[in-house]
């Protein structure tokens, strides 16, 4: 544009140079310095006139080309005002969308954090489940040992219950074989006792008649004599039994108010052996009232009693 404007500023200068120039030929006949002058000066604006005229062609050329550009910028700046009302929907559009995507991000953190707590619980959970099953796994352990010991216990249990059962079965056989022994013997003494009983009876039966027929075959003053004489010796024998008799009879006496004496009346003879402590301390009467309450054991060890046998007129 500044060439352009230059250049009509050079034109109007050809204009006025060239009125110049036909005064100056107008007035060439009077004035040929002035026309040496102007035709000097004319060469000059015509020289300069040439390069004004390329300086114009060329900026022809240049504001063509300018005009070429601005049309070309101007279709640019539409297009670009174009794309930029497109590319501000698009970044209204994309802003839309990037507050929808913020808030399913803002969700999306949400559910994470709230995801997150669930896996921190439900990992406590495992944790507290893994710690539960370890218990357990410890407690079924010692479950295990402990049934194996009371297993173990059992059988040895079983094995002394059998064993004591078969300790208990031979010492009840053995206790009737000795109850039956002990039986035995008590009907043996208890026989032999009342033997000798009736012999000495018999005995100081016979001897009180022989000396009441003595008495009455010799008078009174004879009996000395025949005492002294032949009757000695059966004195003798008869004072002898007679002391054995009183030895039996206290003897017996003392045995039944002692030894044989029942331990809760003070007054009957024993007839009931316990059983297996094989103590004879209660009689028939007593027997019947003692440990009706609850297990009986002996009045004399404590020792449970398990079964009771009478006996009749047994010694100790």
């Amino acid at each position: 544009m500044q060439a352009a404007t230059k250049l009509s500023h050079d034109l109007a200068e050809l204009k006025m140079l060239r009125l110049e120039r036909e005064e100056t030929q107008r007035l060439k006949k009077g004035k040929q310095t002035l026309e040496d002058s102007t035709m000097k000066r004319l060469s000059d604006m015509e020289n300069a006139l040439r390069k004004a005229s390329g300086q114009v062609d060329r900026a022809n050329a240049a504001v063509r080309r300018l005009e070429t550009e601005n049309a070309e910028i101007r279709a640019e700046m539409e297009a670009s005002k174009l794309s930029a009302s497109e590319s501000v929907l698009t970044c209204l559009e994309v802003a839309k969308r990037e507050k929808k995507c913020l808030k399913r991000m803002l969700a999306w953190e949400k559910q994470k954090i709230k995801l997150q707590e669930e896996i921190a619980e439900e990992k406590e959970k495992i944790s507290e489940l893994q710690r539960h099953l370890a218990r357990m796994k410890h407690d079924q352990k010692e479950a295990e040992v402990k049934w194996g010991q009371e297993l173990k216990a059992k059988e040895e249990a079983l094995a002394q219950v059998e064993e004591e059962q078969r300790a208990k079965e031979a010492a009840e056989a053995s206790n009737k074989r000795k109850v039956e022994a002990l039986r035995l013997k008590i009907e043996i003494d208890f026989q032999r006792h009342k033997d000798d009983l009736q012999r000495l009876e018999q005995e100081l039966s016979r001897l009180k008649i022989s000396a009441q027929s003595t008495e009455l075959l010799h008078p009174s003053n004879a009996l000395p004599k025949a005492i002294s004489e032949g009757a000695k010796p059966q004195g003798e024998t008869i004072a002898k039994l007679l002391r054995e008799l009183d030895n039996l009879e206290n003897s017996s006496e003392k045995e039944v108010n002692c030894d044989r004496e029942c331990i809760i009346c003070m007054k009957d003879e024993v007839s009931v052996v316990f059983l297996p402590c094989a103590h004879q301390v209660l009689c028939a009467n007593c027997n019947d009232d003692y440990g009706k309450k609850g297990k009986a054991t002996c009045p004399c060890c404590r020792a449970p009693i398990e079964h009771r046998i009478r006996v009749f007129g047994a010694s100790s």
